[in-house]
């Protein structure tokens, strides 16, 4: 009779034991399902923030600047900022979650992808864009073409865009432009003065990077002989 008690409260023990245990892991589970739910969410409300601002920017004029502060979580596996949408792609167990937003206005920029606080700078730059955050485009060379320099050089090309600073640079291909000075007229023109070399005759890609070494999109350049006069590059856009 004692024994068959004693098993009794055993089996009540080990039967207790097994139901906590999976209490428990049910219970992380659902704190692991609840925790990765808040994390989306959260870069959800980021993106509903930063679409509610670029509307709002947008309605003002042009050169209006604003700073959206946002909370994202860890886990961003990329972003995308490009036509009249916001994207963040959100990784979480294997699983990954593609948000979006919709704005009423083209946009160009970036948004962070690290976990944390982040000031992100809307700017209007005209009345059909929005800028996101540092960005640095080469939209236009002008002229895109010049014919037979001479030695010494002396014609002028116009790099426009967005984003030039004080101490960016201008590459040819992946080399620093060093032989002549650059001249940031503005945040959205720099002046360069063409020499030989590097401008002898043939095709060229030219880029701009800030201080930061962050470098700008390439745009082609050509430098045609005398006699054959310059073709269509293009390449170009307009902002």
């Amino acid at each position: 009779m004692v024994l068959k008690r004693a098993q009794a409260q055993s089996e009540t023990l080990i039967l207790f034991a097994l139901t906590i245990t999976a209490s428990l892991v049910l219970l992380y589970f659902i704190m692991q399902q609840i925790g990765d739910t808040h994390k989306v969410s959260k870069a959800d409300d980021s993106l509903q923030l930063l679409s509610d601002e670029i509307n709002k920017i947008n309605i003002l004029g042009s050169g209006s600047k604003d700073i959206a502060v946002i909370n994202l979580p860890g886990g961003i596996i990329s972003t995308y900022v490009g036509d009249r949408r916001l994207f963040v792609t959100l990784s979480r167990k294997d699983i990954e979650y593609n948000l979006s937003k919709r704005v009423d206005t083209f946009v160009m920029g970036s948004i962070p992808s690290s976990e944390g606080m982040h000031r992100v700078t809307i700017q209007k730059f005209n009345d059909t864009l929005v800028v996101l955050g540092d960005v640095l485009v080469l939209s236009r060379l002008d002229p895109d073409c010049i014919v037979n320099p001479s030695v010494t050089g002396g014609e002028n090309i116009l790099l426009k865009g967005i984003g030039f600073l004080s101490g960016s640079k201008v590459f040819v291909g992946d080399e620093e432009y060093v032989y002549a000075p650059v001249v940031v007229l503005n945040g959205g023109t720099i002046q360069l003065s063409a020499v030989t070399p590097p401008f002898n005759v043939g095709d060229y890609f030219l880029s701009v990077e800030n201080s930061a070494g962050v470098r700008s999109n390439a745009l082609a350049f050509r430098v045609a002989n005398f006699g054959l006069g310059c073709g269509g590059v293009g390449g170009g856009f307009d902002l």
